[in-house]
């Protein structure tokens, strides 16, 4: 059993519906809406999901919604859920009643033509969820209706596109992100426009690496090593000694020492070579032992070679070429954003050199120091800052001309595919009229004419193994169901029409369609099926007779079918023009049903049948739930609908006093059913038009005074003519005991004769049925 209709979305005038407050179904369910609201896109949502069929809704969707239409209903195992394509199940057994089922199910055709004069007015017959076929005469007055349509909207599509390929405009779909796609289309176009600029327009330099090296970790070494085995005291003794020598004139002293000592050295003598004077306990000798030592050499000549590297560096140099290469990087970056976008942010060189000198020099101050004192450790702190400092300036460059790299990769690639200016403008009309077909006018206009074109496909491929499928399934059906169908026809509705003969056809003219040949009777006489005789289907059938021949197929197929206690019937508007004696009958076979069915649900627009069909006492005790369509502002909505019992009570009252009456007009009736009038309309009037009266205690003359005056709808289009109605059906049926103050003064008591009580009690009657 359904228990709430919870979501409907896109389909319809149901735009956004979600189910709030108590909507929840109950096994008799009474819904209520006027027409238009949505109660017939509801019972099409049902039907798809009984037959699992998504080209029901998707036929429905409502006119300009860019996302899919969705369904949720809930029932006791969950939740069956339409997403946009498919169901996610599908295993209620719901049957429906509408319209949709009287056209795809029960066809009347009629048609007029010289040439082909076939059989006009008949009726195909076959199950529910079978397409019905089409008599060859109703497929051509379709075809020539829809081609007409099809040349209106065609004219219509051409004016509006500016497009003469009409099927071109209606095929397009929709695509995502349309001006987006416009813009980037009118930047290829700029390109194509401008390309001899951007073929002579240069490509974007790379950055120079840094042009230096340094092996820092043996830097770090160098500076870090300390001699502890020379003494301090000896070295400055040898570097006093010296400084004094070549204060004196001796030029290279210390290659004149140095050669000295090597001598004594090797010789192993203890006398100065070069004076003969005894060296023997001198400091400075021990001096000369030390720093002419291989470790202090070494560390020396290191030193030496490190703050030449340093001093070799010209960062200078290197800082204007990358300042120079910058500035030509943005230039030209600058030109070619205007055709090529590669990434979602500008790339940028931004380093602060200043930091990179302050790092060099600290460096070079560590290196001087160092070579000012070989034998102490130094810190290496500048070390360490210089390399994280060079890393952070390499990365920045590694990052900028992989950016470069990129870039020109883009620009060789723009340049190899440079574009017509003509074609890039044929592709950017192209989309411009994409974004066009899906907005107003043009997306309702396709939307009409795809409807019209898929009618006119439809009824154009009809092929022959439908045919025979057809021909197969009506005889089973008719032979099945003939027997129901009369009985309903007959002992049900009191017609008196009966289906004879039914056979197939076979197949006729040109289309190559299959006939289902039968004989439809009146009062036992044959109905001609062709001209327009008084008794041809075109002056014996009315509107009512189609309506109850359809609703007696639908009956019979349900009275027939085995599992009937698993059904969840939907009738949406049974009571389409039928008279009383019918409508009794419906509203008895309503009742009857939903005593074997599990569960059914009952739309109508007719306020007057649902009171009535609920006042019945099986339907009255029940298990049910009254509901409401709304529709404000184009949007559909349900919302739970209170159905007064004293307003029902009055009105069933007030309905039978005046059809006691008019079956029996007895002068003792006559002053209970004037006064019935009264109590029917403003029972009728206050439930389906009460958002148009302010105050349900005022008098009857004053509610109809506030329809008049209000933008109420009747089913009669002729507004001021019901009013006059309501007006003079106010002025007989005051009473002096039930009336106002007010009123009394407005008008005075009548006397009717039986004739004149009876004319406005069918009067009244009318307006509740057919015109209210």
């Amino acid at each position: 059993m359904i228990q709430k209709i919870e979501k409907i979305k896109n389909i319809g005038n149901y735009e956004d519906y979600v189910a709030s407050g108590d909507v929840t179904l109950k096994r008799m369910n009474l819904i209520y809406a006027e027409n238009g609201a949505g109660k017939t896109t509801l019972a099409r949502i049902l039907h798809s999901m009984s037959v699992n069929n998504p080209v029901v809704i998707s036929q429905r969707k409502r006119i300009g919604a860019i996302t899919t239409p969705e369904v949720c209903i809930k029932d006791e195992s969950g939740q069956l859920i339409y997403n946009g394509t498919k169901w996610n199940r599908n295993k209620l057994s719901v049957t429906v009643f509408d319209t949709h089922f009287v056209s795809e199910n029960v066809y009347t055709g009629f048609q007029i033509n010289s040439d082909h004069r076939k059989h006009l007015y008949k009726f195909v017959l076959g199950n529910t969820g079978v397409d019905i076929a089409k008599k060859i005469e109703r497929v051509k007055q379709l075809i020539e209706s829809k081609n007409n349509e099809i040349v209106t909207l065609s004219n219509q599509i051409q004016m509006a596109s500016k497009c003469q390929d009409v099927e071109k405009v209606c095929n397009l779909t929709p695509l995502e992100d349309i001006d987006i796609l416009i813009d980037a289309k009118k930047k290829e176009l700029m390109i194509a426009q401008n390309n001899d600029a951007i073929l002579k327009q240069s490509t974007l330099p790379l950055f120079p690496e840094i042009p230096f090296s340094l092996d820092m970790e043996n830097l770090k070494r160098v500076l870090s090593v300390s001699i502890n085995s020379i003494g301090k005291e000896y070295l400055d003794i040898v570097k006093s000694h010296l400084e004094k020598l070549e204060s004196n004139g001796m030029e290279k002293s210390a290659r004149w020492a140095y050669t000295g000592f090597q001598i004594i050295s090797t010789l192993g003598k203890n006398e100065c070579p070069f004076c003969g004077n005894s060296i023997e306990g001198i400091k400075l000798i021990e001096g000369y032992n030390q720093y002419f030592s291989d470790q202090y050499i070494n560390s020396v000549r290191e030193v030496k070679k490190i703050k030449e590297s340093l001093s070799s560096i010209n960062i200078e140099l290197y800082i204007n070429q990358i300042i120079s290469t910058n500035k030509k990087f943005e230039e030209l970056n600058n030109f070619w954003t205007n055709y090529i976008t590669v990434g979602d942010e500008k790339n940028a060189f931004n380093y602060d050199f200043d930091i990179l000198c302050a790092c060099l020099q600290s460096l070079k101050d560590a290196v001087d120091t160092k070579f000012a004192n070989p034998i102490d450790e130094i810190s290496t702190i500048a070390v360490d800052e210089c390399v994280t400092e060079l890393r952070t300036l390499s990365d920045k460059i590694k990052t900028i001309n992989e950016y470069v790299l990129l870039y020109n990769s883009k620009i060789l690639e723009l340049r190899t595919k440079r574009r017509k200016i003509e074609d890039v403008t044929k592709e950017l009309s192209e989309l411009e009229l994409n974004k066009e077909r899906f907005a107003t006018p043009l997306i309702d206009k396709c939307y009409m004419y795809g409807l019209a074109n898929n009618h006119l496909k439809r009824l154009q491929k009809i092929n022959k193994l439908f045919q025979v499928a057809q021909k197969t399934e009506s005889n089973r059906v008719f032979e099945q169901y003939g027997q129901k169908i009369n009985y309903y026809l007959c002992d049900v509705f009191n017609t008196k029409f009966r289906i004879l003969e039914i056979k197939d056809g076979g197949i006729k003219g040109r289309a190559k369609e299959a006939n289902l040949s039968y004989t439809l009777t009146f009062n036992g006489i044959p109905i001609e099926q062709e001209g327009d005789s008084n008794i041809s289907f075109k002056n014996v059938l009315s509107e009512g007779d189609k309506n109850t021949i359809a609703f007696s197929f639908f009956l019979a197929k349900l009275t027939t079918e085995p599992d009937l206690t698993n059904k969840i019937i939907v009738f949406d508007d049974p009571l389409t023009s039928l008279d009383l004696n019918r409508r009794n009958a419906t509203i008895h076979q309503l009742v009857l049903l939903y005593q074997y069915s599990k569960q059914m649900i009952v739309l109508s627009h007719n306020l007057h049948f649902l009171i009535e069909l609920n006042s019945r006492s099986l339907i009255k005790a029940c298990d049910k739930k009254s509901l409401q369509i709304i529709n404000s502002n184009g949007k559909s909505s349900i919302r739970e609908y209170q159905i007064k019992k004293e307003w029902i009570d009055s009105y069933q009252k007030a309905l039978d006093l005046m059809e006691n009456f008019l079956s029996n007009p007895l002068a003792d009736n006559q002053e209970n059913a004037i006064n019935s009038i009264r109590i029917s309309l403003e029972t009728f009037i206050k439930l389906k038009y009460c958002r148009y009266i302010p105050d349900p205690d005022q008098t009857f003359g004053k509610i109809v005074s506030n329809l008049q005056y209000s933008p109420c709808v009747f089913i009669n289009s002729n507004k001021a003519e019901v009013i006059d109605k309501l007006n003079q059906l106010v002025a007989i049926s005051w009473r002096g005991h039930h009336g106002s103050i007010e009123e009394r003064d407005t008008y005075s008591e009548v006397n009717l004769t039986m004739a004149e009580a009876q004319q406005y009690i069918n009067m009244t009657l009318e307006l509740l049925s057919h015109e209210l």
